[in-house]
């Protein structure tokens, strides 16, 4: 296995906390309690395993680089939300697989991906989104990760990104820039945190 491919799977599966698959039946959890007086969160709907997630996630993105992706992706969604008198914050942790298809100098390459990707999304508006991919293309037999930073509004994303050859010289698809639309089942799975009183 590629080492830096191996590096960042590594990376994902340690920072997750991990137990077991599923979602937790007990609703409950209290955090964030101080001597002087009674402020504290209410976690519930606390998955058991950060990395499995909560819910399944679909997308579909359009990528223009030096030529024009398509693709589609599916993966596991840890999902959550905190909402008080200051307003929402949403956050995501994905990873997945992906399949993508680029026109390039009237030439198709056939891509394969594994992706990680973490988004913020606070309203009042302040949102980012990280993203971080390693994709194979089989025309070429040739390897790249793509890190990629900009906007995220949840369901849709709007980022840079900049590939980066593995094991060629040849880089046909250097800068970029993404939009992407994402679609989550079970929002209602989705871990929801909030004060005992605001």
């Amino acid at each position: 296995m590629n080492p830096i491919l191996f590096s960042i799977l590594t990376f994902v599966l340690l920072a997750q906390n991990t137990y077991t698959f599923g979602q937790r039946s007990d609703s409950l959890e209290l955090d964030l309690h101080t001597d002087h007086d009674t402020f504290f969160i209410i976690k519930e709907n606390v998955p058991q395993s950060k990395l499995w997630g909560n819910c399944w996630h679909f997308a579909a993105s359009y990528n223009r680089c030096l030529g024009n992706e398509f693709d589609v992706n599916m993966g596991r969604t840890y999902g959550s939300y905190f909402c008080s008198g200051g307003g929402c914050m949403y956050k995501t942790y994905s990873w997945g697989l992906g399949y993508a298809l680029n026109s390039f100098e009237s030439e198709y390459h056939h891509l394969a991906k594994v992706y990680y990707e973490h988004t913020f999304f606070y309203f009042p508006p302040i949102s980012y989104g990280l993203r971080m991919e390693y994709f194979y293309d089989f025309n070429q037999n040739s390897s790249y990760i793509r890190p990629a930073i900009g906007l995220s509004f949840i369901y849709l994303d709007i980022l840079y990104n900049y590939s980066l050859p593995l094991n060629t010289d040849d880089n046909m698809y250097n800068h970029g820039v993404t939009l992407r639309i994402k679609l989550f089942q079970k929002l209602s799975n989705w871990q929801y945190n909030h004060p005992n009183k605001c």
